[in-house]
């Protein structure tokens, strides 16, 4: 998988303190930024993906909604 060079703009005092958060971490700021845009594309590929079944399930219900309601003695039957 190739790379690609990328101009961020931040704030120095937010640079500073991410040269700290990397050093802690053994890592570099790009290291760091890499890895939090990973994860965040990973999540959000999780939750499409949830959002994707969650469609399928309201689309095409597996359950059965409706029809006759038991009556009252049916749900309270007393079986000796």
């Amino acid at each position: 998988m190739g790379k690609t060079n990328v101009t961020l703009t931040i704030d120095d005092d937010l640079l500073m303190d991410a040269r700290v958060v990397a050093a802690r971490q053994h890592t570099s700021v790009s290291g760091l930024i890499r890895e939090h845009l990973r994860v965040l594309v990973e999540q959000d590929h999780r939750r499409h993906g949830a959002w994707q079944a969650v469609r399928r399930l309201v689309e095409r219900p597996m359950a059965r909604v409706g029809g006759r309601l038991p009556a009252r003695e049916e749900l309270h039957e007393r079986h000796a």
